[in-house]
């Protein structure tokens, strides 16, 4: 789980580039994350992005490369864990 405020490293969405903001489109993206015992971001990868080669995979792994998570448990233990993420973006202003 993302691990919002002052210390998360989380600094919010930011829509894809300048370019494709000029045309209305939402997309998708979904990442997988492997997080370890202290909720550290150790890798992050696109593994699908909606619609392609818009900036949308870049954009996501923008905003959530130096994010802090929440990390998984195991019988009341911290684990180091994978995760797949999709995180939307709607454009706005349209």
């Amino acid at each position: 789980q993302p691990f919002f405020g002052n210390d998360s490293g989380f600094t919010g969405f930011h829509y894809p580039p300048a370019d494709t903001a000029r045309v209305p489109v939402d997309g998708m993206v979904e990442l997988k994350l492997k997080i370890d015992v202290t909720g550290n971001l150790q890798e992050i990868n696109v593994v699908s992005e909606e619609p392609p080669f818009l900036g949308f995979g870049d954009a996501a792994l923008s905003d959530f490369k130096n994010a802090k998570f929440i990390p998984a448990f195991r019988d009341g233990k911290p684990v180091a864990c994978e995760v797949t993420l999709p995180v939307f973006y709607k454009a706005a202003g349209f």
